[in-house]
């Protein structure tokens, strides 16, 4: 056997590798439906011992399931010692798993947990092995059936030795829209606002068309990825679309509907997305970023070789314009990386919660005075957690809660530089009567959580990632919305560089006769500016140095969310206004408040 692996690896090789699969999946099955039936070693609660991960019970874990993937990775390690291994219980013990092109094996020991705890018959074991990171065997082993699907990458995919799919023309019939599908898929075991998103992507799947859904022709849940797409393979139903599983879940699956003359595609779907129609192209299939669509083998149209492999990408198509993105750590060496930078997102995050609620007090004070004229078509710079929208015109609605006016605010953008602040700007967001989306060309993906109003009276929100540094820099989004008639900003020009500049560029989002709104921390005001009030004695000269040593920090550490400035005075530096009304204070005299006094007013754009 070669020690070195390639997308070459030999037809026989590969069969050795699946009948080394299939032995290890027969030999953990007694003690598979011994735990299933509460038998033998696993005939006591203590024995079987059924918890939460990570204090989720939705998403359990048993002793069978440890027991065994340790026989599993133990017979696998005697037989292939140089290969690698990934098992979703040590996974989720660890929290990391190490991704490499090397051979490696990708198992899940009980995939349908919860099923396998409450005797629901759709729970087996999957072995995969991968190399260079793409699955090319498969087996899937659901003993209490006793199904065995195997598959091999160019070998075809087999039920107990029956070839995949089971049906033929015109049995297998040959469906053009998801109207004549039946899909297979899972709530997920997180119980949150993810599962809102889920709900809401089915909802709108099951929705007739002409009240702008898919008009779905029905939906199963099995309760196990492996499950789901063996339907697949089998040609029973004929979509599968789920987002949050993991590598270990899909991983022999895939190999089994690919070979059965299906399609796997990327899950990751569209909605509320801002793309153009030539984006919206089903992905290929990374088993390591969490998401999936597969579709079934689709026999060709009379007379159009090729067709069937069309309308397995239109179906895909079609299912992915009407579900949501749900934002998932891939799984491998990213997650690290991820877990490090959410922990300074953590960190950032928490800072500024802190200062923001030690501030707000203060800072109301003068957004209480300015927003409430606020109106029409909107763009925020720098929002935040959106602090600043409790301020806006509002309407009272029967339930006693408060939306944003849409008589007042026709839309609202908000351009955002910093990364760490989209999930509390999108709650806040809601909570104020928006309809939140995100634009995709601008946020990350892993970034965007897309939401759809439950009211139809409720104000298009978007936010967009970006900065002001110079016109060029300006996103396509915010370009896009202009001009507004409104732009406002607490504490942020969303630049790094030029204060001028980006005022300037402000300047030229604004309609004619459209006024900017500013609350900024800014530089030490002009010792001559008498618009200065409540100054309490500060030393301008010295405070003003301390701002210059710290200005370098705050952009390294701020991404590009903030700088100091000189006051309102710069406004008005830039000409261009035919009003320019505004204050320099310090509403207290503690540290903060010395380093970065407040301007706030707002200036009216010229006619002309």
């Amino acid at each position: 056997m070669s020690t070195y692996y390639n997308d070459n690896t030999g037809a026989d090789e590969l069969r050795g590798f699946l009948d080394t699969a299939v032995a290890l999946a027969k030999e953990v099955g007694p003690a598979f439906k011994d735990g299933f039936w509460r038998k033998g070693q696993f005939a006591s609660a203590d024995d079987f011992a059924a918890e939460g991960k990570q204090g989720n019970i939705a998403d359990c874990v048993t002793a069978v399931d440890c027991h065994i993937e340790k026989v599993l990775f133990s017979r696998l390690r005697e037989i292939y010692p140089h290969h690698k291994f990934v098992g979703e219980e040590t996974t989720a013990e660890c929290g990391q798993v190490s991704i490499t092109n090397d051979p490696t094996w990708i198992v899940d020991p009980v995939d349908g947990t919860n099923n396998f705890v409450h005797h629901f018959h759709f729970t087996g074991v999957s072995i995969s092995l991968a190399i260079n990171k793409e699955p090319v065997v498969g087996v899937i082993y659901l003993p209490i059936l006793d199904e065995l699907y195997t598959g091999v990458r160019g070998q075809g995919s087999f039920l107990n030795g029956q070839r995949l799919p089971l049906f033929n023309p015109p049995t297998l019939t040959t469906p053009t829209s998801l109207s004549q599908c039946m899909l297979v898929s899972e709530h997920g075991s997180s119980h949150d606002e993810t599962l809102q998103s889920r709900m809401r992507s089915l909802t709108r799947l099951l929705l007739a068309k002409e009240h702008g859904g898919a008009g779905l022709e029905s939906l199963r849940f099995a309760g196990a990825a492996t499950s789901d797409m063996s339907l697949v393979a089998k040609g029973i139903a004929e979509i599968h679309w789920e987002i949050g599983l993991h590598a270990w879940d899909i991983a022999a699956a895939s190999v089994i509907v690919t070979e059965s003359g299906g399609a796997v595609f990327d899950g990751a779907g569209w909605w509320g997305l801002d793309m153009a129609e030539g984006e919206r192209e089903p992905r290929p299939l990374n088993i390591w970023n969490r998401s999936i669509v597969s579709v079934r083998y689709i026999p060709d149209l009379p007379g159009q070789p090729g067709s069937g492999r069309e309308l397995q990408r239109q179906l895909a198509k079609e299912l992915l314009t009407h579900v949501e993105d749900i934002p998932c750590t891939p799984d491998g060496t990213q997650m690290i990386k991820n877990t490090l930078w959410s922990v300074y997102d953590w960190l950032f995050s928490t800072m500024w919660i802190i200062e923001s609620t030690r501030n707000d007090d203060k800072v109301d004070i003068y957004r209480k005075m300015i927003w409430p004229e606020i109106s029409g078509n909107v763009l925020e710079l720098g929002p935040g957690f959106a602090a600043s929208l409790k301020f806006l015109a509002h309407e009272t609605t029967n339930d006693g809660s408060f939306y944003v006016d849409p008589n007042v605010i026709k839309s609202y953008t908000a351009l955002e530089p910093n990364p760490f602040m989209y999930g509390r700007l999108q709650g806040n967001a809601e909570a104020n009567g928006f309809n939140v989306s995100y634009d995709r060309l601008s946020y990350p993906s892993d970034k965007v959580h897309n939401t759809v109003s439950p009211k139809p009276n409720m104000v298009p929100f978007k936010i967009v990632r970006g900065t002001l540094d110079d016109a060029a820099d300006i996103p396509k989004a915010v370009l896009a919305q202009a001009p507004y008639d409104s732009i406002l900003t607490s504490f942020s020009l969303c630049t790094v560089r030029d204060p001028e500049t980006a005022l300037r560029n402000i300047q030229s989002l604004l309609k004619p006769g459209g006024t900017f709104y500013f609350i900024e921390h800014v530089r030490q005001p002009d010792p001559k500016d008498m618009t200065v009030v409540d100054d309490n004695g500060v030393d301008a000269v010295f405070w003003g140095k301390v701002q210059d040593w710290i200005t370098p920090i705050w952009k390294l550490i701020g991404h590009g969310c903030h700088v100091n400035r000189r006051s309102g005075l710069t406004v008005a530096k830039i000409g261009g206004w035919k009003v320019v009304d505004y204050k320099s204070v310090r509403p207290t005299i503690d540290l903060q408040s010395r380093i970065m006094p407040l301007s706030f007013g707002k200036a009216v754009k010229a006619d002309n």
